[in-house]
């Protein structure tokens, strides 16, 4: 989780439904929770400081009648002599302080939903690799200004053919490429079952597919792959996934280059 920052790891952390099944707060971490939030609040003036003042010890003495001792009460007043203090001794309540995260639903970004997956750093960069590849094999080799279709290792020609008679598209009877070309993207498609596994071809374009990673370029900033990010985003050419239930059924990737009058359409699944 190291391309994470310290409130996403926070995220990640507290989103461990094991760890931290959801549940509701006791009184207790209702009126911790409530001191947290009182705390925070702005104070532009004295009658402001003076009311979040009582507000909060009336939470201290609350929780004086909610414990069997003074000793939580006491604590509470020590950690709020300062911010540092108060951070530490609040950590040591993840229900009241984190409820937001393990009772609610946060929305989660591409980064965040990957390390909760258990992506390492490796493994990003793995699918922002074959995002680039992808980019690149079209700049470098494959057709421009038509639209058709690309064989793949997946491409299923019953399919094809069925698609062709209900559209009448002849894009569907997709384009022969030079063996170099065609071999390259098989590999990038997945020629092998083994690629599904961790790190292969398939299984990039799956998590691809999935977090649309090739539509976040500030997420390959993040990473330290701004420079390669603009190649990949920034030269006018679009990649989507799509679904076609009624000629397919089938998903594919299509690239889309308007300034070439380019759309190249692989056949992923069908």
């Amino acid at each position: 989780m190291h391309y994470l920052n310290d409130e996403e790891k926070k995220i990640v952390t507290y989103s461990n439904r094991h760890a931290f099944p959801p549940r509701p707060l006791t009184d207790i971490e209702k009126t911790l929770a409530r001191i947290m939030f009182v705390r925070d609040i702005p104070t532009d003036t004295k009658g402001d400081i003076l009311a979040k003042v009582d507000e909060i010890n009336l939470l201290v003495n609350k929780l004086k009648e909610l414990t069997a001792n003074n000793r939580l009460a006491d604590k509470v007043k020590s950690a709020l002599v300062s911010p540092d203090t108060f951070d530490e001794f609040t950590e040591g309540y993840p229900y009241a302080k984190y409820n937001y995260i393990i009772n609610g639903n946060p929305k989660l970004s591409t980064l965040v939903q990957l390390a909760i997956d258990g992506f390492s750093e490796v493994q990003v960069q793995q699918l922002m690799r074959w995002v680039s590849q992808v980019a690149f094999a079209f700049y470098a080799g494959l057709p421009k200004g038509i639209d058709t279709f690309i064989w793949t290792p997946h491409t299923r020609h019953y399919h094809t053919h069925a698609m062709f008679q209900a559209t009448k598209d002849k894009a569907f009877y997709g384009y022969t490429l030079p063996p170099q070309e065609q071999t390259l993207i098989n590999t990038l498609f997945a020629d092998k079952g083994v690629d599904s596994r961790p790190g292969g071809n398939l299984w990039a374009m799956h998590h691809v597919r999935r977090t649309e990673l090739h539509k976040q370029p500030e997420v390959w900033a993040r990473m330290g792959w701004g420079d390669i990010a603009k190649e990949v985003f920034n030269t006018g050419l679009e990649m989507n996934f799509g679904y076609d239930l009624a000629n397919g059924p089938y998903w594919f990737l299509e690239l889309r280059h308007e300034k070439t009058n380019s759309r190249l359409r692989f056949i992923v699944e069908g």
